[in-house]
């Protein structure tokens, strides 16, 4: 009798030693998933600056191409169509993109330009005015 005992007692030690391990196996195993989505929403946050720098680089670009040069044309609106030496935009070897779009002039003699960034999978979209403010 005292070995049938002794034997459950084994299997009941057992049983927890196993429990315990496999708990601590999934807090191990959830950890490190947490750690993955951190990881990957920090490249995210990269991925999101560089995005939003390619389209502040294409508003300053778009400014200059209408201001200095004066290709902006007040009835137009859409994307901004260059042509010549100011339709080059600039390149960026890092698989940065950008868009402008060109508003026409409002009412109140105010430019309105918008720029969209892109960079992976993040897209971002930054717009400026430009006129006398009410």
């Amino acid at each position: 009798m005292r070995n049938i005992i002794k034997a459950q007692d084994g299997q009941a030690m057992i049983l927890s030693i196993v429990l315990l391990g496999a708990l601590l196996l999934s807090a191990s195993a959830i950890a490190g998933l947490l750690t993955i989505f951190q990881i990957r929403q920090a490249n995210n946050v990269v991925n999101s600056t560089k995005a939003i720098f390619a389209a502040d680089a294409a508003l300053e670009w778009a400014t200059y191409a209408c201001y200095s040069q004066n290709l902006c044309d007040p009835n137009y609106q859409g994307d901004l169509v260059l042509e010549g030496e100011e339709a080059i935009k600039p390149i960026f070897e890092n698989g940065l993109e950008f868009n402008v779009y060109q508003y026409s002039v409002d009412a109140n003699n105010r430019w309105k330009f918008s720029a969209e960034g892109k960079y992976k999978n993040s897209i971002r979209l930054l717009e400026v005015t430009f006129g006398k403010q009410l």
